[in-house]
């Protein structure tokens, strides 16, 4: 990467073909549609460009834009990290599995042992990762937390403040919403990184936009972001930046001027692309084939887990994969209903269940502390809980 040295106080608004009466938008907290074009088509750039022609000249689109996107998890761990830390000190979760307590109408339990469903969506919550130009864990994790405590208010609202299993039950919110309060400013700021980053990568989404347009909307873009880090406090001239590493520790605005900074370093070879020969495809028939029964694994599942489904479900792939419509209309299960059979699809659905009984991504209900409250609440038969 080429970094700028010298004096040199050039701004925003000194890139050629800009024009001050642009507004630039973004779009809404969330995933912006058709980006994952992007990754592809940089992807293809850099396998068919050939030895020497330019690619180590010039920076690369998926350089450029993961760069920005490490500042972004960086600034995201700032309410991802301590609002695990609070999960991780819970009563529900420290508690001994020894120790027993009274419970009205219940007798002597664990702790851990009554509020067990409740903390185990905790340690579910706790295990969410980011996932490249699309998620923030700490954002995820908030907005799941907030809308979790809004549910455990609505329980709480109806049982007896004097059972020992409300008062831990209630101790539980409280935690939880202290920490959601003591997060919110870097939670807000998060939001804002993510936001004006899913709208610098939409301009880059559509592989066929001419490139002209999308350095300009680029400029747009940018110069909102410089617009507000200057009113958050930088007081620094975008040729005097220097670049550092991201961290935690970094202020919203520092990052926003280290992203102008990259904008107006990566500018001038960020499209030079667009002169390289076209790609050559030299893959063979058999290299297609297991390139696309991988595509279709990665496509259903984290890279962690393809081992598992495909140990457990890798024929169905290879039909999708292989099999022609018709052949895939059949059912290839016809006249075998044996107990056999029964026996070995129940067994392989109980492996399975119990191997993702845990994985954070799977389908899940959130709804551990309406299990918790029908199981060891007294009073639970005929209590209707306000929920929407």
């Amino acid at each position: 990467m080429r970094l700028r040295r010298g004096g040199n106080n050039k701004s925003l608004t000194d890139f050629p073909g800009l024009s001050s009466n642009n507004t630039s938008k973004t779009g809404e907290h969330g995933d912006v549609q058709g980006c994952s074009r992007l990754e592809r088509h940089a992807g293809k750039l850099a396998r068919g460009v050939p030895r020497g022609e330019g690619l180590r000249e010039g920076p690369d689109l998926l350089d450029f834009l993961r760069n920005s996107w490490k500042h972004a998890e960086a600034l995201d761990s700032n309410v991802f990290l301590p609002l695990s830390k609070v999960l991780n000190a819970l009563y529900i979760h420290k508690a001994s599995k020894n120790v027993t307590v009274e419970f009205e109408g219940v007798g002597r339990k664990p702790v851990r042992e009554v509020f067990a469903a409740m903390d185990k969506d905790f340690r579910a919550m706790a295990r969410a990762r980011n996932v490249t130009f699309k998620k923030l864990r700490g954002i995820w994790l908030y907005e799941k937390l907030n809308e979790y405590v809004a549910g455990m208010r609505g329980v709480l609202a109806g049982l007896d403040p004097a059972y020992r299993f409300t008062k831990i039950f209630r101790q539980t919110v409280e935690d939880v919403e202290a920490a959601l309060g003591s997060v919110s400013v870097a939670y807000a700021d998060s939001c804002l990184l993510f936001r004006l980053f899913q709208g610098i990568r939409g301009e880059l989404a559509d592989p066929a936009r001419p490139w002209v347009e999308q350095q300009v909307a680029l400029d747009d873009r940018y110069r909102e972001v410089w617009g507000i880090a200057k009113k958050r406090g930088l007081d620094v001239d975008l040729g005097d930046l220097r670049t550092f590493q991201p961290g935690k520790k970094t202020s919203m605005p520092e990052i926003l001027g280290e992203w102008c900074r990259l904008w107006e370093s990566y500018r001038p070879g960020l499209f030079q692309y667009t002169k390289f020969p076209a790609p050559v495809r030299t893959s063979t028939d058999c290299e297609l084939a297991f390139s696309m029964e991988k595509r279709r694994a990665f496509a259903r599942m984290a890279k962690k887990q393809v081992g598992h489904v495909v140990e457990t479900r890798g024929e169905v792939y290879l039909r999708l994969g292989h099999c022609t419509r018709e052949e895939l209309e059949e059912d290839i299960l016809t006249g075998l209903t044996s107990n056999l059979l029964q026996r070995l699809q129940a067994s392989q659905q109980d492996r399975i269940s119990a191997t993702t009984a845990s994985w954070q991504t799977r389908d899940r209900s959130w709804a551990g502390y309406v299990e918790t409250t029908s199981k060891f609440y007294p009073e639970w038969e005929g209590f209707i809980v306000g929920r929407d």
